[in-house]
């Protein structure tokens, strides 16, 4: 796509289609016109990866409804209508994301799979069983059960409805539909050959994490530290990870407060590099403007493959710049086209 290149400054780019060489999204550029950022992947193509950075966690029993629902971002009663899966975050007491997660509702009327970052899943059961009580609730581990599925295709955006069979959880990723479908397959199932014969490609877990980068979306405690940001700065509101009309659950007063006093205005977004084969820069590195005319940085790094990354960024600030800094590279911050449109009240009152 050579559109990019084209662009003088303050045109809008209305439609660009999200593949491995583009967003799709609306964009304003400033000063200098932007390059199209590649990556050696195929567009256009049905891709299916094993996500080996997850791992799931069952909560089963005749309160584990009632149970979740106290301790998560989201309302659970959801998966009880139309739902076969959610986002949602569990909070610590000072109302900051503890772990991300993803909630599926197997047919099994007492039972709950909660999808989190498999070297935070003891972390998560802990946390759980802290605070079961005496509810009727088995917490355990089935990590050597079922594995984490991603099958998406990066062009289209939109997975339709796809059969692997019984003992197969198959549903649209509940945060965004660029992300195609989550699955969760037993391990002894390759997903990826069993749909091989309808035209799917197999692609490496490093594709995926860039698809997600370029979305601006984090996962996992690498990308989203313990305890350390708000729902907000996280985007799970923009994410569908929020029930505003939810009862108390935990963390809940803490980040409400936060949200009150706009404390946040920062916000994960993806930053696209000038260099497109790069090393990894550690995490938390800061991201100043170019000129560095700011006393602090626009941002700071949670993890960046190849030519894009993703950070915790002032958005108003990121926006304004037309580069910004990592060290000696350059590279530019742009709006995601997940957002709301910013003539949304929400957007407004945080961008």
């Amino acid at each position: 796509m050579q559109l990019l290149s084209k662009l003088l400054r303050n045109v809008e780019i209305t439609k660009l289609l999200l593949t491995n060489k583009s967003i799709k999204c609306n964009y304003r550029f400033s000063d200098i016109t932007k390059r199209s950022y590649s990556l050696d992947e195929k567009s256009g193509e049905v891709k299916v990866e094993r996500l080996k950075t997850r791992s799931v966690l069952a909560v089963e029993g005749s309160d584990s409804l009632n149970f979740l629902q106290d301790l998560t971002t989201n309302d659970i009663r959801l998966l009880e209508d139309s739902s076969k899966c959610i986002f949602s975050a569990f909070l610590n007491a000072k109302g900051k994301v503890i772990h991300d997660t993803i909630i599926y509702k197997p047919e099994n009327q007492d039972l709950f799979l909660v999808e989190c970052d498999i070297s935070s899943i003891e972390a998560l059961q802990v946390h759980m069983t802290m605070y079961r009580g005496r509810r009727k609730v088995e917490i355990r581990s089935v990590e050597n059960e079922l594995n984490v599925w991603a099958i998406y295709n990066p062009e289209e955006g939109c997975i339709g409805e796809l059969d692997l069979g019984e003992n197969v959880v198959v549903c649209t990723d509940p945060r965004v539909s660029y992300l195609g479908l989550r699955v969760l397959a037993p391990a002894g199932l390759d997903v990826a050959k069993k749909i091989m014969n309808n035209g799917t490609s197999i692609s490496n877990l490093s594709f995926y994490k860039s698809l997600r980068y370029k979305l601006g979306i984090g996962e996992g405690v690498k990308e989203i530290p313990y305890g350390r940001y708000s729902p907000i700065e996280v985007n799970c509101d923009f994410l569908n990870g929020i029930c505003s009309k939810k009862n108390t659950y935990i963390g809940q007063e803490a980040a409400s407060k936060e949200d009150k006093g706009i404390k946040h205005k920062s916000r994960l977004m993806p930053i696209f590099f000038e260099i497109l084969k790069m090393s990894s820069f550690p995490l938390n590195t800061p991201i100043e403007d170019v000129r560095r005319k700011r006393k602090t940085p626009v941002g700071y790094l949670r993890g960046n493959q190849g030519g894009v990354g993703i950070g915790l960024m002032k958005v108003s600030e990121a926006l304004q710049e037309a580069n910004i800094r990592i060290g000696q590279i350059l590279g530019h911050c742009v709006r995601p086209p997940w957002w709301p449109q910013q003539n949304d009240g929400m957007a407004k009152k945080i961008i």
